[in-house]
């Protein structure tokens, strides 16, 4: 579950930056996306970049969210507090100094796992 931007941002949410940094926690983000309270068991990033502000909670409405609660999680490859920011040109994004995690054209990869009590 990767966004970039807007256009792909998960629903409900905790806030990070690199998910410490902002005091939220990988767990804090997960319950952000989920509709059901205590379904998630445990949460941690498979890749993350190692600077920047790739992961945000907002609780201002963007892009139809949030959808079922007022928080949502925002992963990006980039910077989350510009997602309400049109990326116009090749300047307007950021640069969070990741490496490629599956081929060589990614950068600044996030990938959270998620682990669910399934009832």
């Amino acid at each position: 579950m990767t966004c970039n931007r807007v256009s792909n941002s998960f629903r409900s949410g905790g806030s990070t930056t690199t998910a410490v940094a902002a005091g939220i926690s990988e767990l804090d983000l997960a319950n952000a996306i989920t509709q059901t309270p205590g379904i998630v068991a445990g949460a941690s990033f498979v890749a993350q970049p190692p600077e920047g502000l790739p992961h945000d909670v907002q609780t201002t409405s963007l892009g139809g969210f949030p959808t079922d609660a007022s928080t949502y999680a925002i992963l990006t490859s980039g910077d989350a507090t510009l997602a309400d920011t049109p990326n116009s040109s090749g300047s307007s994004g950021a640069n969070d100094g990741g490496p490629n995690v599956r081929g060589n054209t990614d950068y600044d990869v996030t990938i959270l796992k998620v682990d669910l009590n399934v009832p």
